[in-house]
């Protein structure tokens, strides 16, 4: 019951003050979803359009049909990790 007293006693300023926070944390939570639902988006249709190439037209570019997704995504062999131990693959 102290606990309850305490909190319901606390300044308005002070609640409309952990309010505003809250809101606030809540707006950043909302944006970073956001972009990272953008930036899957962007993923996708670089995949789909990469996907839709002819094996000869992604040999130009340098791309394998096995590839896409590490160029899209910008990955190399050296900067994947493997599940054991987190060492990185290659060297």
């Amino acid at each position: 019951m102290t606990v309850i007293g305490t909190i319901s006693s606390a300044s308005t300023r002070l609640r409309g003050g952990a309010a505003q926070s809250v809101s606030q944390s809540m707006v950043r939570i909302l944006q970073r979803c956001w972009a990272a639902f953008a930036t899957w988006r962007r993923e996708q249709r670089a995949i789909a359009e990469l996907l839709s190439m002819s094996d000869r037209d992604l040999r130009d570019i340098g791309v394998n049909r096995c590839d896409i997704l590490g160029a899209v995504r910008c990955d190399t062999a050296r900067e994947r990790f493997s599940v054991y131990g987190a060492m990185p693959i290659g060297d």
